[in-house]
């Protein structure tokens, strides 16, 4: 595992965290962006965890316009080699309405290597895992890289 990674490893969940003290899964990655690639993404500090569709679908639906380059996608199996801060974009269930729930873009990673992630989760201290790991595997929609990391 990389030395910059290890940082990471077991930061506190803090909803709309932005800093080493604590941090949510979009914390996380604008935490190690800034801190070890000394890029500022957008710090979204009024989104906190359960209003992280915003973010993800905005990365999902990323334009030319956009900072964020969609390099892989699990369903068709199109996947550029990943590497070290590409952004895992992932499905989680959320009630949309009362008594209707749906699969979302919800929760995002950060890839250490071309192999294991980076992520936090309400009541769970920030983790790596592989990507296929059963936890995370089958939640991906997508990967996407930074245009200043091209």
């Amino acid at each position: 595992m990389t030395a910059w990674a290890q940082k990471y490893i077991g930061m506190r969940f803090v909803d709309k965290g932005r800093d080493r003290s604590g941090v949510d899964c979009w914390g996380l990655i604008y935490v190690a962006f800034r801190d070890e690639k000394k890029i500022e993404i957008e710090k979204y500090s009024d989104i906190g965890a359960k209003q992280m569709l915003a973010i993800a679908r905005k990365m999902a639906v990323a334009k030319d316009a956009d900072p964020w380059m969609k390099i892989g996608d699990m369903k068709k199996m199109i996947l550029s080699p990943l590497r070290a801060f590409d952004v895992v974009v992932m499905w989680r269930h959320l009630e949309i309405e009362k008594g209707k729930m749906e699969y979302v873009p919800l929760h995002v990673g950060l890839m250490v290597d071309d192999r294991r992630m980076l992520h936090i989760e309400e009541r769970h201290d920030s983790v790596c895992l592989p990507i296929t790991h059963p936890d995370v595997r089958f939640r991906i929609e997508g990967f996407y890289r930074h245009r200043e990391l091209l």
